[in-house]
Protein backbone atom coordinates (compact mmCIF):
# COMPACT_ATOMS: atom_id res chain seq x y z
CA UNK A 1 0.00 0.00 0.00
CA UNK A 2 0.93 3.50 -0.32
CA UNK A 3 1.21 6.53 1.95
CA UNK A 4 0.38 9.83 0.07
CA UNK A 5 1.52 12.74 2.59
CA UNK A 6 0.00 16.01 1.20
CA UNK A 7 1.66 18.94 2.30
CA UNK A 8 -0.80 22.12 2.69
CA UNK A 9 -0.92 25.47 3.65
CA UNK A 10 -3.76 28.09 3.82
CA UNK A 11 -5.28 26.68 0.70
CA UNK A 12 -8.56 24.46 1.50
CA UNK A 13 -9.91 25.06 -1.61
CA UNK A 14 -7.21 24.17 -3.40
CA UNK A 15 -6.26 20.99 -1.40
CA UNK A 16 -9.96 19.98 -1.82
CA UNK A 17 -9.38 20.46 -5.26
CA UNK A 18 -6.24 18.12 -5.50
CA UNK A 19 -7.89 15.50 -3.13
CA UNK A 20 -11.05 15.40 -5.71
CA UNK A 21 -8.82 14.57 -7.94
CA UNK A 22 -6.98 11.71 -6.03
CA UNK A 23 -10.08 9.65 -5.74
CA UNK A 24 -11.09 9.77 -9.50
CA UNK A 25 -7.59 9.15 -10.71
CA UNK A 26 -5.42 6.84 -7.93
CA UNK A 27 -5.86 3.58 -9.19
CA UNK A 28 -3.71 1.86 -6.37
CA UNK A 29 -3.98 0.89 -2.50
CA UNK A 30 -3.38 4.19 -0.86
CA UNK A 31 -3.98 5.83 2.36
CA UNK A 32 -3.85 9.85 2.65
CA UNK A 33 -1.92 11.85 5.46
CA UNK A 34 -2.46 15.70 4.84
CA UNK A 35 -0.22 17.62 7.13
CA UNK A 36 -1.35 21.45 7.26
CA UNK A 37 -1.11 24.32 9.03
CA UNK A 38 -2.79 27.61 9.08
CA UNK A 39 -2.94 31.42 9.84
CA UNK A 40 -6.13 33.77 10.23
CA UNK A 41 -9.30 31.84 9.59
CA UNK A 42 -7.91 29.55 6.92
CA UNK A 43 -8.44 26.76 10.07
CA UNK A 44 -11.91 27.22 9.48
CA UNK A 45 -11.71 25.85 5.47
CA UNK A 46 -9.43 22.95 6.81
CA UNK A 47 -12.34 22.33 9.82
CA UNK A 48 -14.56 21.57 6.68
CA UNK A 49 -12.31 19.67 4.77
CA UNK A 50 -12.46 17.15 7.80
CA UNK A 51 -15.83 17.33 8.05
CA UNK A 52 -16.37 16.63 4.14
CA UNK A 53 -13.82 13.86 3.77
CA UNK A 54 -14.72 11.94 6.97
CA UNK A 55 -16.65 9.53 4.95
CA UNK A 56 -13.04 8.18 3.30
CA UNK A 57 -11.14 6.71 6.47
CA UNK A 58 -8.31 6.56 4.21
CA UNK A 59 -7.52 10.27 4.61
CA UNK A 60 -6.44 11.76 7.51
CA UNK A 61 -5.40 15.61 8.65
CA UNK A 62 -2.71 16.13 10.72
CA UNK A 63 -2.03 19.85 11.78
CA UNK A 64 1.92 20.82 12.72
CA UNK A 65 2.18 22.38 15.82
CA UNK A 66 4.67 25.19 17.58
CA UNK A 67 7.46 23.21 19.54
CA UNK A 68 7.24 22.89 22.90
CA UNK A 69 8.94 26.03 24.97
CA UNK A 70 9.46 23.50 27.91
CA UNK A 71 11.84 21.21 25.82
CA UNK A 72 13.49 23.85 24.03
CA UNK A 73 14.21 25.98 27.41
CA UNK A 74 16.22 22.69 28.36
CA UNK A 75 18.17 22.05 25.87
CA UNK A 76 21.78 23.17 26.01
CA UNK A 77 21.57 25.95 22.96
CA UNK A 78 22.65 29.73 23.48
CA UNK A 79 19.99 32.57 23.98
CA UNK A 80 19.71 33.61 20.05
CA UNK A 81 19.39 29.52 19.02
CA UNK A 82 16.36 28.95 21.44
CA UNK A 83 14.64 32.47 20.07
CA UNK A 84 15.00 31.01 16.71
CA UNK A 85 13.91 27.27 17.87
CA UNK A 86 10.73 28.80 19.37
CA UNK A 87 9.40 30.20 15.70
CA UNK A 88 10.03 26.59 14.73
CA UNK A 89 7.26 23.59 14.56
CA UNK A 90 7.21 19.82 14.66
CA UNK A 91 6.73 19.05 11.04
CA UNK A 92 10.14 16.96 10.94
CA UNK A 93 9.15 14.87 13.90
CA UNK A 94 6.11 14.56 12.89
CA UNK A 95 6.27 13.57 9.23
CA UNK A 96 9.15 11.02 10.50
CA UNK A 97 6.69 9.52 13.11
CA UNK A 98 4.00 9.22 10.17
CA UNK A 99 6.85 7.33 8.65
CA UNK A 100 7.98 5.49 10.85
CA UNK A 101 4.34 4.43 12.40
CA UNK A 102 2.72 3.51 8.90
CA UNK A 103 2.42 -0.09 7.18
CA UNK A 104 2.70 1.15 3.58
CA UNK A 105 5.52 -0.15 1.74
CA UNK A 106 6.22 3.21 -0.06
CA UNK A 107 5.37 6.79 0.18
CA UNK A 108 4.89 10.16 -1.92
CA UNK A 109 4.77 13.65 -1.47
CA UNK A 110 2.42 15.88 -3.06
CA UNK A 111 1.91 19.93 -2.26
CA UNK A 112 -1.44 21.64 -2.30
CA UNK A 113 -1.07 23.11 -5.75
CA UNK A 114 -1.49 20.02 -7.65
CA UNK A 115 -3.79 18.02 -9.59
CA UNK A 116 -3.72 14.37 -10.83
CA UNK A 117 -4.90 14.47 -14.79
CA UNK A 118 -4.46 10.82 -15.86
CA UNK A 119 -5.26 7.40 -14.28
CA UNK A 120 -2.48 6.23 -12.50
CA UNK A 121 -1.98 2.51 -12.13
CA UNK A 122 1.26 1.16 -11.24
CA UNK A 123 2.58 -2.52 -11.96
CA UNK A 124 4.02 -4.74 -9.37
CA UNK A 125 7.84 -4.66 -11.41
CA UNK A 126 7.53 -1.54 -10.34
CA UNK A 127 6.63 -1.74 -7.25
CA UNK A 128 9.25 -4.72 -6.57
CA UNK A 129 12.48 -2.44 -7.72
CA UNK A 130 11.26 0.06 -5.21
CA UNK A 131 10.67 -2.39 -2.08
CA UNK A 132 13.67 -4.45 -2.80
CA UNK A 133 16.23 -1.74 -3.91
CA UNK A 134 14.64 1.01 -2.30
CA UNK A 135 18.00 3.51 -2.18
CA UNK A 136 18.51 3.24 -5.89
CA UNK A 137 14.97 3.55 -7.49
CA UNK A 138 12.02 6.14 -7.13
CA UNK A 139 8.87 6.49 -9.54
CA UNK A 140 7.87 9.72 -10.92
CA UNK A 141 5.30 10.67 -12.16
CA UNK A 142 5.20 14.37 -12.91
CA UNK A 143 7.42 13.63 -16.17
CA UNK A 144 7.11 11.66 -19.18
CA UNK A 145 8.34 12.00 -22.77
CA UNK A 146 5.20 14.70 -23.02
CA UNK A 147 7.42 17.42 -21.26
CA UNK A 148 9.55 19.97 -22.76
CA UNK A 149 13.29 18.97 -21.96
CA UNK A 150 12.70 15.50 -22.50
CA UNK A 151 16.76 13.86 -22.20
CA UNK A 152 18.09 11.11 -24.52
CA UNK A 153 19.36 9.57 -21.72
CA UNK A 154 15.86 8.93 -20.55
CA UNK A 155 15.52 5.13 -22.11
CA UNK A 156 12.09 3.52 -22.43
CA UNK A 157 11.83 0.13 -20.68
CA UNK A 158 8.46 -1.90 -21.53
CA UNK A 159 5.67 0.46 -20.98
CA UNK A 160 7.70 2.62 -18.70
CA UNK A 161 10.89 4.79 -18.57
CA UNK A 162 13.80 4.71 -16.61
CA UNK A 163 17.10 7.15 -16.10
CA UNK A 164 20.21 7.45 -14.32
CA UNK A 165 19.60 10.82 -12.06
CA UNK A 166 23.43 11.65 -12.05
CA UNK A 167 23.77 10.85 -16.22
CA UNK A 168 24.26 15.11 -16.43
CA UNK A 169 24.81 17.59 -13.98
CA UNK A 170 22.44 20.02 -15.60
CA UNK A 171 18.98 20.30 -13.00
CA UNK A 172 16.29 18.91 -14.57
CA UNK A 173 12.90 16.63 -13.53
CA UNK A 174 15.64 13.96 -14.49
CA UNK A 175 18.33 15.09 -12.67
CA UNK A 176 17.02 16.48 -9.58
CA UNK A 177 16.93 12.74 -6.92
CA UNK A 178 13.95 14.06 -4.92
CA UNK A 179 10.60 15.71 -4.93
CA UNK A 180 7.73 16.49 -2.77
CA UNK A 181 5.39 16.00 -5.84
CA UNK A 182 4.21 12.59 -7.16
CA UNK A 183 7.23 10.60 -6.76
CA UNK A 184 7.26 6.89 -4.97
CA UNK A 185 9.91 5.98 -2.29
CA UNK A 186 10.62 2.49 -0.46
CA UNK A 187 8.90 3.69 2.90
CA UNK A 188 11.56 2.93 5.57
CA UNK A 189 14.56 3.36 3.52
CA UNK A 190 13.34 7.39 2.64
CA UNK A 191 13.06 7.60 6.62
CA UNK A 192 16.52 6.31 7.35
CA UNK A 193 17.96 9.43 4.83
CA UNK A 194 15.02 11.89 6.39
CA UNK A 195 17.06 10.94 9.83
CA UNK A 196 20.10 12.28 9.05
CA UNK A 197 19.06 15.24 7.47
CA UNK A 198 17.96 18.59 8.51
CA UNK A 199 15.01 19.94 7.51
CA UNK A 200 11.85 21.84 8.68
CA UNK A 201 9.66 22.74 5.96
CA UNK A 202 8.48 21.17 2.89
CA UNK A 203 10.51 23.50 0.88
CA UNK A 204 14.00 22.93 2.37
CA UNK A 205 12.81 19.01 3.02
CA UNK A 206 13.62 18.92 -0.74
CA UNK A 207 16.50 20.85 -1.47
CA UNK A 208 18.34 19.60 1.84
CA UNK A 209 17.71 15.54 0.90
CA UNK A 210 18.54 16.31 -2.64
CA UNK A 211 22.06 17.76 -1.84
CA UNK A 212 22.04 14.76 1.03
CA UNK A 213 21.48 12.12 -2.02
CA UNK A 214 24.04 13.44 -4.36
CA UNK A 215 26.43 13.63 -1.81
CA UNK A 216 25.87 9.76 -1.09
CA UNK A 217 24.80 9.10 -4.63
CA UNK A 218 21.65 7.67 -3.23
CA UNK A 219 18.11 7.57 -4.86
CA UNK A 220 20.04 7.43 -7.89
CA UNK A 221 17.89 4.94 -10.63
CA UNK A 222 14.47 6.92 -11.80
CA UNK A 223 11.44 5.83 -13.47
CA UNK A 224 8.06 6.97 -14.58
CA UNK A 225 5.46 6.70 -16.85
CA UNK A 226 5.42 7.20 -20.75
CA UNK A 227 2.94 10.27 -19.96
CA UNK A 228 2.78 12.52 -17.16
CA UNK A 229 -0.04 12.30 -15.25
CA UNK A 230 0.40 15.08 -12.60
CA UNK A 231 0.24 19.05 -12.89
CA UNK A 232 1.46 21.96 -10.69
CA UNK A 233 -0.77 24.78 -10.40
CA UNK A 234 0.42 27.98 -10.32
CA UNK A 235 -2.90 30.18 -9.13
CA UNK A 236 -1.12 32.12 -6.23
CA UNK A 237 1.60 32.00 -3.72
CA UNK A 238 1.57 31.36 0.00
CA UNK A 239 5.36 30.88 0.86
CA UNK A 240 7.11 33.60 2.68
CA UNK A 241 10.05 32.39 2.37
CA UNK A 242 10.32 31.90 -1.75
CA UNK A 243 9.65 34.03 -5.08
CA UNK A 244 8.25 31.83 -7.48
CA UNK A 245 6.02 33.21 -10.04
CA UNK A 246 2.23 32.85 -10.17
CA UNK A 247 -1.06 34.29 -10.26
CA UNK A 248 -2.40 36.89 -7.48
CA UNK A 249 -5.97 34.40 -6.73
CA UNK A 250 -5.69 35.35 -2.97
CA UNK A 251 -5.91 32.23 -0.98
CA UNK A 252 -7.70 34.43 1.78
CA UNK A 253 -10.90 34.93 -0.88
CA UNK A 254 -10.27 31.32 -1.85
CA UNK A 255 -10.97 30.41 1.63
CA UNK A 256 -13.92 32.52 1.70
CA UNK A 257 -15.47 31.19 -1.00
CA UNK A 258 -14.85 27.59 0.32
CA UNK A 259 -16.36 28.28 3.26
CA UNK A 260 -19.49 29.77 1.59
CA UNK A 261 -19.80 26.18 -0.63
CA UNK A 262 -17.99 26.80 -3.88
CA UNK A 263 -15.74 24.69 -5.03
CA UNK A 264 -12.51 25.07 -7.30
CA UNK A 265 -12.64 24.72 -11.29
CA UNK A 266 -9.65 25.05 -13.37
CA UNK A 267 -9.25 25.39 -17.11
CA UNK A 268 -6.04 24.06 -18.00
CA UNK A 269 -4.46 24.70 -21.53
CA UNK A 270 -4.51 22.01 -23.58
CA UNK A 271 -0.43 22.09 -23.97
CA UNK A 272 0.38 19.33 -22.37
CA UNK A 273 4.17 20.07 -22.33
CA UNK A 274 5.16 21.84 -19.13
CA UNK A 275 4.93 20.32 -15.06
CA UNK A 276 3.58 23.61 -13.69
CA UNK A 277 1.21 25.50 -15.24
CA UNK A 278 -0.89 29.02 -14.99
CA UNK A 279 -4.58 28.16 -15.73
CA UNK A 280 -6.56 29.46 -18.80
CA UNK A 281 -9.24 30.13 -16.37
CA UNK A 282 -9.52 29.69 -12.52
CA UNK A 283 -13.18 29.55 -11.37
CA UNK A 284 -15.43 28.73 -8.69
CA UNK A 285 -18.78 26.84 -8.57
CA UNK A 286 -21.61 26.16 -6.49
CA UNK A 287 -24.52 24.13 -7.97
CA UNK A 288 -25.60 26.09 -11.44
CA UNK A 289 -23.47 29.13 -10.13
CA UNK A 290 -20.13 29.90 -11.13
CA UNK A 291 -17.74 33.19 -11.18
CA UNK A 292 -14.53 33.71 -12.86
CA UNK A 293 -11.92 34.88 -10.51
CA UNK A 294 -8.89 34.28 -13.59
CA UNK A 295 -8.46 34.60 -17.31
CA UNK A 296 -5.37 34.23 -18.87
CA UNK A 297 -3.56 38.06 -19.95
CA UNK A 298 -0.41 38.98 -20.33
CA UNK A 299 0.66 38.58 -16.62
CA UNK A 300 -0.05 34.98 -16.64
CA UNK A 301 1.67 34.65 -19.85
CA UNK A 302 5.18 36.10 -18.02
CA UNK A 303 4.75 34.30 -15.08
CA UNK A 304 4.28 31.29 -17.39
CA UNK A 305 7.62 32.16 -18.93
CA UNK A 306 9.61 32.63 -16.21
CA UNK A 307 9.98 28.38 -15.89
CA UNK A 308 12.50 26.99 -17.19
CA UNK A 309 12.73 23.95 -19.16
CA UNK A 310 14.03 22.62 -15.96
CA UNK A 311 10.73 23.01 -14.24
CA UNK A 312 12.62 25.18 -11.30
CA UNK A 313 10.92 28.12 -9.96
CA UNK A 314 12.54 31.72 -11.05
CA UNK A 315 12.07 34.92 -9.25
CA UNK A 316 10.38 37.52 -11.23
CA UNK A 317 11.98 40.71 -12.65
Amino acid sequence: MLLNIIFSYNRAMQLDYLLNSSLKHLKIDYEVAIIYHTTGDHHLGYEKLKEKYSKYPQIKFYEREPLKLSLIQNLRYSKKKKEELSKKDNFKSLLEKLLRKTSCDFVMFNTDDGVWLEDVVISETVLNLIRYNGQSFSYRMYVGKNIEGFPEFVKKWGDIYLWDYYAEKEITHWTYPFAVDATIYNTKELLKILRKVYYDSPINLEGNVVNFAINKKLLGIGLGPITSTLKGTVINRVSTTTFNPALKVDPKKLNEKFLEGFSLELVLPEENGIVNVVPVEVNIIRGEVKENLYSIDEFGKSVQGNFGSEGSKTQMQ
